[in-house]
């Protein structure tokens, strides 16, 4: 089975994602998990559902963003943008790329995804109504 931390977009994208102003509304959340009490700090991703309402929903202090999926992401990219996976003997080399991402390969489709995405809102391609 695959970790849904490859499922969903890595953090530091995810954060970059909520400063662009996307809708924070995702299966998946980064949160923070410990905190004084255990003195930790590890981001941690789970699923929004079971605790909106909980120590780690969206209204506390440990909640970080929303971490689309790869699915969330596919539905937020206009058409012709697409992800791709490179196979190590081929020109690209291995790797997860987007088709207007740039060279650099990514680790996860969740991470092509989201850095196609962040490009596309920083140049004016994609608005959310929030943004």
């Amino acid at each position: 089975m695959i970790p849904l931390e490859q499922q969903v977009a890595p953090l530091e994208e995810s954060k970059r994602l909520k400063t662009l102003g996307m809708p924070q509304d995702t299966l998946f959340a980064w949160y923070r998990e410990g905190g004084p009490k255990t003195g930790t700090d590890e981001a941690r991703c789970n699923s929004c559902h079971d605790w909106q309402e909980s120590e780690y929903g969206p209204t506390t202090d440990k909640y970080i963003c929303a971490a689309p999926t790869v699915a969330e992401l596919g539905e937020m990219l206009p058409a012709a943008h697409y992800s791709m996976r490179g196979a190590p003997d081929s020109e690209m080399g291995a790797g997860w790329f987007a088709s207007d991402g740039g060279p650099t390969a990514s680790a996860t489709e969740a991470q092509a995804r989201a850095r196609l995405l962040i490009a596309l809102v920083e140049r004016g391609v994609v608005k959310w109504e929030s943004a």
